[in-house]
């Protein structure tokens, strides 16, 4: 990958479908998150979670259709159709956890954190107290360390922010997977 493609942030759409949320909450669910947070490994100590149907008190219930992917326990979850269909792309990338749901199996997908942020030549948002990115604003990265990468997590961001490559977007759109909204990431022109 180079400062020529594209690179998006991914989100869930949960306004245009419907939302999977765990039933209950294990006992070692922070444990889980905080080893997702450091990048850890989860798959030999996973133990499948059951997602239920989202039922929001609030809203008229509509009946929405259930897409390819959503929320799932910490991080985004796919549809087996839709690991199918990516997984030759991003198998190197992503650790994928099964979830039990009403709709079949879903997997949680426990990504890669690269370190490929160039934070010298980013315009970041740093907290006051520690000096440690809050936020990015406009990006530069170190492209060398994404060759062959289309879906990573950045350190500085943790699990809040996913990006993609524009092959990971044309794969999903090509293949009609939903639930995904696409944004662009804002990039400062590169440094020569």
């Amino acid at each position: 990958m180079n400062q020529r493609d594209n690179l998006w942030i991914i989100r869930p759409d949960s306004d245009s479908y419907a939302t999977l949320k765990q039933k209950g909450r294990s006992e070692n669910w922070i444990q889980k998150l905080n080893m997702l947070k450091a990048g850890g490994s989860l798959l030999e100590s996973w133990e499948p979670v059951l997602l239920e149907l989202y039922q929001d008190e609030n809203r008229e219930q509509i009946q929405l259709p259930v897409p390819d992917f959503t929320m799932g326990v910490v991080t985004i979850a796919m549809s087996a159709t839709a690991l199918e269909l990516l997984q030759p792309l991003v198998y190197r990338s992503v650790e994928f956890l099964p979830l039990l749901t009403p709709f079949g199996p879903y997997y949680e997908m426990n990504v890669n954190l690269v370190d490929c942020l160039d934070v010298s030549n980013s315009i970041v948002k740093r907290y006051d107290h520690s000096g440690l990115v809050m936020g990015v604003q406009k990006y530069s990265f170190h492209w060398d360390k994404l060759n062959g990468v289309h879906i990573f997590l950045l350190p500085e961001l943790g699990l809040s922010t996913f990006f993609v490559s524009n092959r990971f977007k044309q794969e999903v759109k090509e293949n009609n997977l939903t639930g995904l909204d696409f944004f662009p990431v804002p990039l400062l022109p590169q440094q020569n």
